[in-house]
């Protein structure tokens, strides 16, 4: 039974209207008209006419908020396996949802706004943090001090982390970034990350190799691209581990980035659980070792490869490590360079 905010419109064999909410059509003007809804809608409820197809369904999105809908067709026939006499179209009007995406939109670029002072704050926070670490000023005195600036130094950075991917989580997921395509090689982009990487890998002792295979060159946004490695690469074994970045084409011919460690691994019932944004997962470690805690990077990256048309798939087992691989479709790639060295 439709909902009462559907309208009902049966038309016959020809696709002419006959009753609306079973109204005559002279006497009820608010009825479907296929002639006014596009080719593509009248060739759907051909094919459903002419038994092509057993449904039919249309998103009507280019109008005012008031005059979207969408609309199902469906076949009527005294006989399933007879001739189609006619059909009914249900237009359910989509106002409702247009207007609370665009509240929903509203809502996030005042959030933007916000998440943005606070990282003004928090940047001037951090140098200040900075400055007391180096002794810009003139020493401390008390060690104590030091250590407390570093505590600070540190915390906040990590805080503007989670920040920058709170902004870009949103943004992605509810506002769109307006790509910027160029050819981007992707075994350039790798090492390029890689070396970003290295004073944080000095520091928590970890190793480091990259293993361009086929490295191609796509057609991609490289801020996106870039994104996603470095959440890949940070997210990646804790102090001590290795971390093996691989860069080809897999067996489909398709472009893929892939990061794979050493760590403690994800269970089984865990995989899906830290790829939603701000899903809490029973391990503490487990967290800490795919996401920095704040269950944000992983997410942030699978929607940024999806923005491409590509995708983002977890692999893990306790104790055996874990390989996040990021693919691009075949569509993106403009070249195969030779492998660096």
């Amino acid at each position: 039974m439709a909902a009462l905010s559907d309208l009902i419109t049966i038309v016959d064999g020809g696709g002419h209207v006959v009753t609306a909410f079973g109204s005559r059509t002279s006497a009820n003007s608010r009825q479907v008209d296929p002639q006014q809804l596009g080719e593509a809608f009248i060739q759907g409820l051909h094919a459903v006419l002419t038994k092509r197809r057993d449904s039919f369904e249309h998103v009507d999105a280019d109008r005012p908020p008031e005059k979207c809908a969408r609309y199902r067709v469906l076949p009527l026939g005294a006989d399933p396996d007879g001739p189609v006499i006619g059909a009914v179209i249900v237009r359910h009007p989509l106002q409702d949802v247009i207007l609370a995406n665009r509240r929903v939109s509203d809502t996030l670029h005042q959030v933007a706004d916000v998440v943005h002072d606070l990282r003004t704050e928090l940047n001037a926070v951090i140098g200040f943090a900075d400055m007391m670490r180096q002794e810009s000023w003139g020493k401390l005195g008390d060690d104590h001090y030091r250590t407390y600036a570093e505590h600070i130094h540190l915390s906040g950075n990590h805080l503007l982390q989670q920040i920058n991917q709170l902004l870009d989580l949103s943004r992605a997921e509810y506002l769109g970034p307006n790509l910027q395509e160029q050819d981007v090689d992707l075994a350039a982009l790798l090492n390029q990350c890689c070396q970003s990487m290295d004073i944080l890998a000095q520091r928590s002792g970890l190793a480091v190799s990259v293993h361009p295979q086929e490295a191609p060159t796509v057609r991609a946004d490289f801020r996106l691209i870039r994104r996603v490695v470095l959440n890949l690469l940070s997210n990646a074994t804790p102090t001590g581990g290795r971390i093996a970045a691989t860069t080809g084409l897999d067996h489909l011919g398709r472009p893929f980035l892939s990061v794979r460690d050493n760590g403690i691994g994800i269970r089984a019932d865990h995989l899906d659980k830290v790829m939603q944004p701000f899903a809490q997962i029973d391990s503490l470690q487990s967290r800490r070792h795919v996401d920095n805690g704040s269950g944000l990077g992983l997410p942030l990256s699978k929607r940024l490869m999806e923005l491409q048309g590509g995708s983002l798939v977890l692999e893990s087992a306790p104790d055996q490590g874990t390989t996040v691989t990021a693919w691009l479709p075949r569509q993106r790639m403009v070249a195969v360079a030779q492998p660096s060295g």
